[in-house]
C-alpha cells in the first residue's frame, strides 16, 4: 500500500489498512529489510504496532485503539500555527 520502508510509519497502514480488512479485504504490507523484503499481514502489523506502545500487551484490553491513535499522532499532518 505504501512506499515507506516501514509500514508502521505510513498514514495508509494507519488510516485506511484495518478499514479495508474489516471490509474483508486480505491487505498485505511490504516491509524493507536490510538486503531483502518481506510480506507483513495487516494483523502481524497491529500485533507489532500494539508492541511498539506497550511492553506487555493486553492488560486492559483496548491496546490496539490505543497504539493507533498514538501512532497517528505521531505520524499524521500537523498544521504549524
Amino acid at each position: 500500500m505504501c512506499a515507506e520502508i516501514d509500514p508502521v510509519g505510513c498514514h495508509r497502514a494507519i488510516l485506511v489498512a484495518g478499514q479495508l480488512q474489516e471490509s474483508g479485504i486480505n491487505v498485505k504490507h511490504i516491509v524493507a529489510r536490510k538486503d531483502s523484503q518481506t510480506i507483513e499481514t495487516h494483523r502481524e502489523l497491529e500485533n507489532r504496532l500494539v508492541r511498539l506502545y506497550f511492553k506487555l500487551p493486553n492488560l486492559i484490553g483496548n491496546e490496539l485503539a490505543i497504539a493507533y491513535k498514538k501512532q497517528n499522532q505521531k505520524i499524521g499532518y500537523k498544521v504549524n500555527k
